[in-house]
């Protein structure tokens, strides 16, 4: 198994190694500051840690198909893990949010779902979807429209389509050989199709002659098609579209979100559909108020996109259950915490012993899950476990042990829960995330005054705290050498004249009328290499300079 963390560290020490590897620093203070800035974390703080929750379940599409609220033929589609190998795939059973989407799309309304990361959001549109043209019959004209905001997440979808309708009996032959694939393509229950400009021109022209029953592109491909005369075969395709789906709801905000509002209503008038369903997929679009006042929000904004009612009843939020106990099934759960992470009790290492014991339950509820103000179980921020806000200290505080202590068993367990499984689903115990930020980094500052005596850091600031006499000017290093600059530019006066004052300025900017660019150089005690101001003559400035830099 992988050990993440080892990665991190390894992909951080190679971008320190790169990132050093640009500057060459002499002086000594300043090249102790960056170096302790890097010691630090200033360009990869420490990674924050997020748990995958666990969701309620709502029914398995066999119970689903046998009440009557799916086609008989979503059983064979439906199914997890189907590969070539396994055509058939096994029992898949839906969370309660999705099955409160079917539900949603089978009473004709439109709908929002809102819910985070590995919570299924796509198969909440994807399976009222194909149930639709199942009813419907395939093969019919364009049945859904689904939009997204990158060709990529069209792309991806397209993937996640083929697993389930590339595999099952109607995609094999006699003795279970598999079709080719593109006999495939024509016997699939329900057709679909990627449109967008990553396609040659000879697939978008087989695409408008023969029109899939669910096509997936862009918004600003949906444009097109609107007002292209070429492809009017898939406009007049649309004319029984049943869903048009928003995913990324949540990117659509100020000028871009109206353009895609007036989208939506082009569409409807184009189709001509009298009962178009509008479905929006989003991991966040409001995060302020208690859920039910979010619940009134995202109403309000998806009504304004899709230009038809969406009640707040309607805004369908993930419902996360916990994998281990709470801490209060525990009378000492401290000191029970405390034994499992100093070792005094056996390390567990089955599904069902890890889930128990309470270092799992502590990680669960720091990094998982917490309850809001209305009582439910909500997705926790992701927290870092090392520094003075992280998951160790709050350990720590809790146990008495050291802190190191602390961040190695939560390291420890993580991964372990990660390896194990539960026997009836094949879900870990953790299925954690881990998210480094990488900053390009800014320059080094420091104020105009002596080595020995100026103030260097590596935060952008105008001065020097509680001295605002002493400015910061950014520098820039030679490399060859490492000989530091000030990286300044010099205001003219009205008059025309050179004036005295030295402004701050970024290395890539260019003279103008009103600021010429330049660098100061501030000179050391005498017998340094520096002690001689810059020459003004060409012939001590050739001296000075690289040899390279000068063309034969």
């Amino acid at each position: 198994m992988m050990d993440v963390f080892r990665l991190r560290d390894r992909v951080i020490s190679e971008y320190r190694s790169y990132s050093e590897g640009f500057i060459e620093i002499a002086d000594e203070r300043i090249r102790d500051t960056v170096d302790d800035a890097f010691d630090k974390g200033l360009l990869w703080p420490s990674p924050r840690i997020g748990l995958n929750p666990s969701f309620e379940p709502g029914a398995t599409v066999d119970q689903l198909v046998s009440s009557g609220q799916l086609h008989p033929l979503a059983q064979n589609i439906f199914r997890k893990d189907k590969s070539a190998e396994n055509p058939e795939g096994d029992l898949m059973t839906l969370y309660r949010h999705q099955l409160e989407a079917i539900k949603a799309a089978a009473d004709e309304r439109s709908y929002v779902l809102t819910t985070g990361t590995g919570s299924g959001k796509s198969l909440a549109y994807i399976v009222p979807i194909v149930d639709h043209v199942l009813r419907a019959g395939a093969g019919r004209g364009i049945k859904a429209l689904v939009l997204y905001p990158m060709n990529a997440l069209a792309n991806s979808q397209n993937e996640e389509l083929s697993k389930f309708l590339d595999h099952g009996p109607w995609a094999v032959e006699r003795d279970g050989i598999p079709l080719a694939s593109q006999a495939l393509r024509s016997r699939r229950p329900v057709s679909f199709a990627v449109f967008t400009g990553q396609q040659g021109e000879d697939e978008r022209r087989a695409i408008r002659d023969n029109p899939p029953d669910v096509l997936l592109t862009n918004y600003v491909m949906a444009e097109l098609i609107l007002t292209r005369y070429n492809d009017i075969k898939l406009v007049n395709a649309m004319s029984s579209l049943k869903f048009l789906v928003l995913d990324e709801l949540h990117t659509y905000r100020g000028r871009q979100g109206a353009d895609v509002a007036m989208l939506v209503r082009r569409i409807r008038e184009a189709c001509g559909s009298t009962d178009l369903q509008c479905v929006g997929t989003s991991a966040t679009l409001s995060t302020e108020g208690t859920p039910s006042e979010r619940g009134i929000q995202v109403a309000a904004v998806a009504s304004k996109l899709f230009g038809t009612e969406v009640r707040p009843s309607e805004v369908i939020a993930e419902t996360l259950r916990r994998t281990t106990p709470e801490a209060s099934e525990w009378p000492e759960f401290s000191q029970e915490l405390k034994r499992s992470v100093s070792g005094d009790t056996p390390e567990p290492t089955d599904y069902d012993a890890l889930c128990r014991d309470p270092l799992s339950s502590w990680i669960e509820s720091t990094f998982g899950i917490r309850s809001d103000d209305e009582s439910r179980l909500v997705r926790a921020k992701p927290i870092p476990i090392e520094g003075s806000a992280g998951g160790a200290e709050q350990m720590s505080t809790t146990t008495g042990l050291p802190r190191d202590t602390c961040e190695n068993a939560i390291r420890r367990r993580l991964l372990a829960g990660t390896a194990a499984r539960n026997p009836e689903n094949g879900n870990p115990v953790f299925a954690f995330r881990l998210h480094q930020f990488l900053s390009a980094g800014g320059a080094a500052h420091a104020t105009p005054e002596a080595p020995e005596d100026r103030s260097v850091t590596m935060r952008a600031q105008r001065f020097v705290r509680n001295e605002r006499h002493r400015a910061y000017l950014p520098l820039a290093f030679c490399r060859v050498c490492g000989q530091e600059y000030y990286v300044v530019s010099r205001e003219a006066s009205e008059s025309g004249a050179r004036g005295e004052m030295l402004l701050p300025r970024d290395l890539g900017d260019r003279n103008t009328p009103e600021r010429e660019p330049g660098f100061l150089l501030i000179g050391a005690e005498p017998g340094d290499q520096w002690d001689v101001p810059w020459p003004l003559d060409s012939e001590g400035i050739e001296k000075r300079l690289p040899a390279d830099w000068f063309d034969a």
